[in-house]
């Protein structure tokens, strides 16, 4: 998309982006000139922390955000359900999802429902995900679908 940066951090955790963003490492050296960002994080963390603890670093992020850019306006996607762990953390997953919908509420920022589309039958679905590592991460098909939600969000902004 025109004007789009995009940004990844493979096995970044929400601590390691915010100190990015904090630092001023990441290589959006144009930040103040954003309109929209969004956080796409989290994933990473289930498994190692509580939800309490994962909140909160969401809460930070959002707030280092904020300190680079005060006008910016921020959008959180939903955390993916993982089939790799999805029998013993996929509660998890619901519960901070939801927590997420009341603090973008709080905040004043849009929340990204990109959870569903990962679902099927109350399930992840699958094909979306890579086989090597057992479902930890998406596949080419799986980024498409993400990409298609952003898109979405974005063309209706």
């Amino acid at each position: 998309m025109k004007d789009t940066v995009v940004q990844s951090f493979s096995g970044a955790n929400l601590g390691y982006i915010k100190y990015v963003i904090d630092k001023e490492y990441i290589y959006l050296h144009e930040f103040d000139s954003f309109s929209h960002v969004i956080l796409h994080f989290g994933t990473n963390d289930i498994e190692k922390h509580s939800i309490e603890i994962i909140l909160c670093k969401f809460r930070n992020l959002i707030y280092s955000v904020r300190n680079r850019n005060r006008d910016i306006n921020i959008l959180i996607s939903s955390i993916l359900p993982r089939p790799v762990d999805f029998v013993q953390l996929g509660y998890k997953v619901v519960q901070i999802n939801k927590a997420l919908i009341g603090i973008c509420k709080d905040e004043k920022i849009s929340f990204i429902k990109s959870y569903r589309r990962f679902l099927f039958k109350g399930s992840p679905k699958r094909d979306l995900f890579a086989i090597k590592d057992g479902g930890l991460h998406l596949n080419e098909a799986g980024v498409a679908q993400l990409k298609m939600c952003f898109i979405h969000v974005i063309s209706h902004l």
